[in-house]
């Protein structure tokens, strides 16, 4: 049976032959022809009453003219062509945007990299405002990253149809998109699908991927304030300073001689446990003498501050105003001992006591440091001696602690002003290290003897080594040692760069005692055993800051302790130098040092096996010395110390900071002399402690920058009828004969609709153009409604016309299109078609 096609007829009257004529028909075609010709002519007139067209050739005259002009006038044309293609607000945008997040970034970043060095930041962080002032930079920053990135999305859809990468489906939204547009993501996706319709497609990626890079920029933009948040975390900064006034020190009475100051006496302060270990501020600078005969500590002043809560000695971060400062510097010689005896006494009910009994000097390495030596070589002094008689723990030492008589120290204070009035301590230390218990105890209990001489002495650094036996297992070191140990109360400065924990003594349960690590590392002494000047930090301390002259009354803020109104005419000592003292502080307080009664030598034991915190009197062969037993704290300290590698001149100041720190803060609540002090103190806030969110942010901004930078230039160069902002021209440039059926009967229809109807109109003028393939179409206008049909995938753009006054649409030639073009050419009837 033979089969008659089916055909679909775009035109009624193609069914029709062309050589066949119809009268009527011919008649009807003529008044069209007429009519048409009429209004051809009509819209003729009414043309030239309107204004010319916007686009319109240039004539030669001014292609001459723009050739031949100056440069300045081609930059201006460019600038133009520039405000034209972007228009005002895009240009503004762009630019002012730009800026935005430059110093967004900039803002970031000093947020981010400065510290309190800086005020400014400073004064954000120390006034919490480091989140807001990040939530408003990351608002600023993503919001003009989205207006930038919908400007950039309205360039590259200019790019895309010029470049016809855009499916004719697409085609009307992706041409409003350069007056109007939600942002990238859209526009990626019309151009990722029309990028697989593409013969070529790694040859086209550029738009896709670009705007799948905006897409990602802008959309993780939106998560800039999370992300720089989360780097935050509270952290101490110092704050804005304040003013306040505090009692800072005690008022001298100049008129009772025996009530100068206002304080409760407790006695020594030897016998108290410190409360606490407080943190203080120090300028020491390291002494360079190398003589082997001689260890200094070098200058060294600790300044207490009066703060008498402990958190707020511990976040205090500058302090400005009066403060007592004590010159902690001890120098430790090697003494000259004149006919030295070791005496004992075993007499009566008393303990039995040893007792080294000698004239002593300085050795003359000290020249030049200490005062004249002439008037203390004369005399003679008596100190006990702790030899270890029972087996003391963990190698103990039995060491004595020896107030010399007189006991103003010849080493010159930096805070003296009164002229040939000393002040400070001086020490004799005893050591018995190398001795064996049993000898000593033969000695003491296995003789009738009451006194020994040393049979050799040996020199051994800043001590002499006495040796009582031949083979040197019984030996006394000796060691003389001089603290300046002088206090003023003067104007301070005191800072540093963080907050701190003052230390404590904790117990390890491993040895049953406690130990010091904390304290000695306060205190300057290193891990090895050497001593540090610096490092303050690091200590727990605060730095002071060194004054031209640490002399009292040098500054107009200074508390100069005032001389005696009534009796003597010798000034007022430091209660803190007074309540140091072995035996007791003294009532009236107003006895110079080197009045102090000469008659008796207080020793202080410092062994381990000392327990107690009891006074005793010890006669020795007639001669009458006074013995304490100071807190066993103290001992503990200075055996540590000396056990972990330190010298004795540094063990010995540090024991006089840690004695004269516990007097200070026991008597600060009985301070009457007031003064004003500035207060910096930490406070804990929010500030940025990591970078994983600023690097993220930086990140994501720069590469936005640059995303913006390439589309600008390429929108610029590569884009000849597009610009930003014209809703007009978006819905012009897409009129053409391709859409004109399109746009005029379909103004209805979903998009969906649209595509379905596109795909039907397609096919139906494919099959005419099938049927018709072996005559001839009827005339020119049936052949380029058929040749153009538009299908919903082709892939369509926009470019000027030939007569350079409006534009039109252009279609990219596709691999397929090419092959049913040839296999329509080949073949007569539809069941041929592929």
């Amino acid at each position: 049976m033979e089969r008659t096609p089916r055909k679909m007829f775009s035109n009624p009257t193609s069914q029709l032959p062309q050589e066949t004529f119809n009268p009527s028909m011919h008649e009807i075609n003529t008044v069209q022809s007429s009519a048409a010709e009429d209004e051809s002519v009509l819209k003729t007139h009414r043309r030239a009453e309107y204004s010319e067209p916007l686009l319109k050739k240039p004539q030669n005259d001014d292609l001459e003219e723009a050739l031949q002009a100056p440069q300045h006038i081609s930059w201006a044309y460019k600038s133009k062509q520039i405000n034209k293609k972007l228009g005002l607000l895009s240009m503004v945008t762009l630019v002012i945007g730009t800026l935005v997040i430059l110093a967004s970034l900039l803002f970031v970043s000093f947020l981010w990299l400065s510290d309190v060095n800086n005020r400014t930041w400073q004064v954000v962080a120390s006034r919490n405002w480091m989140t807001r002032c990040v939530s408003l930079t990351a608002l600023a920053l993503r919001t003009t990253i989205s207006m930038q990135a919908m400007i950039s999305t309205s360039m590259l859809a200019g790019l895309a149809l010029e470049r016809k990468s855009v499916l004719s489906m697409h085609l009307a939204s992706t041409s409003a998109m350069r007056n109007i547009n939600n942002g990238p993501l859209y526009l990626a996706w019309c151009t990722s699908k029309a990028l697989l319709k593409m013969e070529k497609p790694w040859k086209q990626i550029f738009l896709p991927s670009i705007l799948i890079l905006l897409f990602v920029t802008t959309f993780l933009s939106q998560f800039t304030s999370t992300i720089l948040l989360s780097d935050l975390s509270l952290t101490p900064v110092l704050g804005l300073p304040t003013s306040t006034t505090l009692s800072s020190h005690f008022i001298y009475n100049t008129t009772d001689e025996y009530r100068p100051l206002n304080q409760i006496t407790r006695g020594s302060s030897w016998l108290r446990l410190p409360a606490f270990y407080p943190a203080f501020a120090e300028y020491s600078n390291p002494e360079t003498k190398q003589d082997p005969a001689v260890v200094d500590t070098g200058p060294i002043l600790r300044a207490f501050l009066p703060l008498g809560e402990q958190q707020s000695r511990q976040e205090i971060g500058d302090y400005k105003g009066v403060a007592t400062v004590l010159d902690s510097r001890v120098i430790c010689v090697r003494p000259e001992l004149e006919n030295p005896k070791l005496q004992i006494n075993s007499n009566g009910d008393s303990p039995i006591s040893l007792a080294l009994v000698s004239s002593i000097s300085a050795s003359s390495s000290a020249n030049g440091v200490l005062r004249d030596q002439s008037g203390i070589r004369k005399r003679e002094y008596g100190c006990l001696v702790d030899p270890p008689l029972i087996k003391t723990p963990d190698n103990g030492r039995g060491i004595t602690l020896c107030q010399v008589m007189p006991i103003a120290s010849d080493l010159p204070s930096q805070m003296e002003i009164y002229y040939g009035v000393a002040s400070g301590l001086t020490y004799l230390v005893l050591n018995a290290t190398t001795s064996v218990r049993g000898k000593w105890w033969d000695l003491v209990f296995g003789s009738d003897l009451y006194e020994y001489s040393p049979v050799s002495n040996e020199i051994n650094g800043e001590w002499i080594d006495l040796l009582f036996t031949d083979d040197g297992t019984m030996r006394i070191s000796a060691s003389l040692c001089y603290a300046a140990s002088d206090t003023a109360d003067l104007f301070i400065r005191a800072y540093s760069g963080m907050n701190r924990t003052e230390p404590l003594a904790e117990f390890d349960t491993n040895i049953s005692k406690y130990r010091y690590d904390a304290v000695r590392n306060q205190l300057g002494q290193r891990k090895d055993g050497s001593w540090t000047h610096g490092m303050f930090s690091a200590r727990g301390i605060l730095q002071l800051e060194p004054r031209p002259s640490w002399s009292p009354g040098t500054h107009p803020e200074d508390y100069v302790r005032p001389w005696r109104s009534v009796g003597l005419s010798s000034p007022y000592i430091s209660w803190v130098n007074n309540a140091a003292r072995f035996e007791y502080p003294s009532v009236a307080d107003y006895d110079p040092m080197n009045l102090w009664p000469p008659q008796v030598n207080y020793t202080a034991y410092l062994g381990t096996k000392n327990s107690g915190v009891s006074v005793d009197d010890s006669p020795v062969s007639g001669h009458n010395f006074s013995s304490i037993h100071p807190d066993p704290s103290f001992p503990a300290l200075l055996q540590e110390i000396l056990q972990h590698g330190g010298d004795i001149a540094h063990a010995l100041s540090s024991l006089l900071t840690v004695l004269a720190a516990s007097t200070y803060y026991d008597q600060l609540p009985q301070f009457n002399g007031q003064s004003e002090v500035e207060q910096t103190f930490f406070e804990p806030v929010l500030t940025p402690q990591t970078y994983r969110g600023y690097s993220f942010v930086m990140a994501v901004a720069s590469t936005h920058l640059i995303l913006l930078a390439t589309i600008l230039f390429q929108f610029l160069t590569g884009t000849k009828i597009s610009s930003i902002g014209n809703a007009w021209q978006t819905f012009a440039q897409i009129k053409d004969p391709l859409t004109e059926e399109l746009l005029d009967f379909n103004t209805l229809p979903s998009d969906e609709e649209v595509r379905r109807w596109m795909k039907r109109n397609a096919d139906a003028k494919v099959s005419d153009r099938v049927s018709d393939s072996m005559g001839t179409f009827s005339n020119k206008h049936e052949e380029h409604a058929v040749q153009s049909a538009l299908q919903p995938n082709d892939l369509v753009g926009i470019r000027l016309a030939s007569s350079g006054t409006r534009t039109e649409l252009a279609r990219r030639q596709r691999a397929a299109d090419s092959k049913l073009s040839h296999d329509v050419v080949k073949t007569s009837s539809v069941e041929d078609l592929p």
